[in-house]
């Protein structure tokens, strides 16, 4: 069983207005929002079992969630020091729920095709990051490679060095989530 975590903690100061009364991953698209169509994409592709790690408008978003999809297997955890931390800490709550079992990750304000999802369940490779390859954007986590295979990611990435930027979905097999959650770990506790 394939299992996802959705980060959803950050308040979306960027979206503002839209985001003032509102979870940045409730903001919609084509009329729908955001988490729904992640939702739905996970579900359509036999990932069930979802966590959802939530913090600014934490409630109001679970309510919305567990509303709209009665039937399906999600989890809430709730990082109640959203606003004084990051997504690394808001993962390293959901730890013992991931470590050292192959996951997909993304960020709750992700819009992307539905078959986005189905390409990264059906790729043979054990640890994928979705790409965009055509932008280059300062806020974004970067990647460079070499020979195929990811030699950094980082928000420093310089345009002269980067590869492509990711859109933050990630696929970790066994073995990497290990190794994630043991930097998230390191991270939080220097």
């Amino acid at each position: 069983i394939m299992k996802a975590l959705i980060l959803a903690a950050g308040i979306g100061s960027r979206l503002s207005p839209l985001t003032d009364y509102t979870p940045k991953s409730m903001v919609t698209v084509n009329g729908k929002p955001i988490i729904f169509q992640q939702i739905e994409s996970l579900l359509s592709c036999g990932v069930d079992d979802i966590t959802i790690a939530v913090g600014y408008m934490g409630k109001e978003l679970a309510v919305s969630v567990k509303r709209n999809f009665l039937d399906a297997n999600i989890k809430i955890v709730n990082n109640t020091r959203y606003y004084e931390t990051n997504n690394m800490y808001t993962a390293h709550l959901c730890k013992d729920r991931f470590y050292g079992k192959e996951f997909i990750m993304l960020n709750a304000d992700v819009f992307f095709e539905k078959d986005a999802i189905s390409c990264l369940c059906a790729c043979a490779r054990d640890n994928i990051i979705i790409t965009d390859v055509n932008t280059y954007n300062e806020e974004s986590m970067k990647v460079t490679v070499d020979n195929g295979r990811i030699t950094r990611i980082s928000k420093d990435v310089s345009k002269s060095d980067v590869y492509a930027t990711s859109i933050d979905v990630y696929k970790f097999s066994s073995s990497a989530s290990k190794s994630f959650f043991d930097k998230c770990t390191d991270y939080i506790i220097r």
